[in-house]
């Protein structure tokens, strides 16, 4: 009797110890989860950047091999503004695989969580710009100084100059600088800013469904933001510098831009019917 006693106890041990162990590996998996996030100030922030860098270092190896051999560096530092900023542009490189693009949306979206100094204003509290907006003159401006930087402003190579040069198009096309937009203040060129003081507008999601985008309302003339983590964060500005039709993607969208210039490029075709879905939210707005 004591034998059999001893068996049982020695078995219900076993199985607990097991158990146990099965439940405690369960949660150390969801605790040491290297993209783990929290909010604070209202924004995604990794728990532990480090854990979460070194993780994404091997999950989008094959992005960074390309940033690090089209930038010519040994090593990319995901903390740099330049390549930051040259990160958010190659995305839309026109001539990768969907399989590359994938990547570089997947890099594109740690960066963004990731990088947590971008500097911010209360639109709350400024003034509104004035000016009435012309598409015609602010498409002409872009797509005159898309590839040659307008030499009466600086060109931002380092921290990315897609902002200082769409709100160069703005001003081109009648908006009128202030206290609060004028060179280089933070919503002159910080991204995120600029979207906050200027959208509102016929704005209109263009993010990829199916094998189109949704791009039939948006003007010629048009802001399009990009952010890659649809954290509210964006990231990437571009301006619609030519609209048409295609039979593989509907209505066409073809846009101008900085800090990689960028002019009548076919925003449409970085996507392709075989890509995987992207999680980025991207939008496009008249200025207001």
């Amino acid at each position: 009797m004591k034998k059999i006693i001893s068996l049982f106890t020695f078995t219900l041990s076993f199985f607990c110890f097991f158990a146990s162990s099965y439940i405690y590996a369960d949660e150390k998996d969801i605790i040491e989860d290297p993209y783990s996030l929290i909010v604070k100030n209202e924004k995604k922030e990794y728990k532990n950047p480090e854990a979460a860098k070194k993780q994404a270092m091997i999950d989008y190896e094959p992005a960074i091999n390309y940033m690090e051999k089209k930038l010519d560096i040994t090593q990319l530092d995901l903390t740099n503004e330049y390549v930051i900023s040259q990160i958010y542009g190659s995305v839309l490189d026109p001539d990768i695989s969907d399989e590359m693009r994938d990547d570089l949306f997947g890099l594109a979206a740690f960066v963004d969580i990731y990088e947590t100094n971008s500097e911010e204003i209360n639109v709350a509290t400024v003034k509104a710009v004035g000016g009435t907006y012309n598409a015609t003159k602010a498409v002409a401006y872009a797509k005159q100084y898309a590839k040659v930087p307008n030499l009466e402003y600086t060109f931002f190579v380092s921290g990315g100059d897609c902002t200082n040069f769409a709100s160069q198009v703005l001003k081109a096309g009648g908006k009128i600088p202030n206290a609060t937009w004028k060179p280089y203040t933070v919503p002159w060129i910080n991204a995120n800013s600029f979207v906050s003081l200027f959208r509102g507008q016929n704005e209109q999601d263009v993010g990829w469904t199916g094998n189109r985008g949704n791009s039939y309302n948006t003007k010629v003339g048009d802001i399009i933001a990009i952010d890659y983590a649809s954290d509210g964060d964006y990231n990437h500005l571009m301006i619609v510098t030519g609209k048409g039709y295609t039979s593989t993607y509907g209505t066409v969208l073809y846009y101008s831009a900085h800090t990689e210039p960028r002019l009548d490029e076919n925003f449409n075709q970085i996507f392709s019917e075989s890509a995987k879905n992207k999680s980025a939210k991207m939008v496009s707005f008249t200025p207001r």
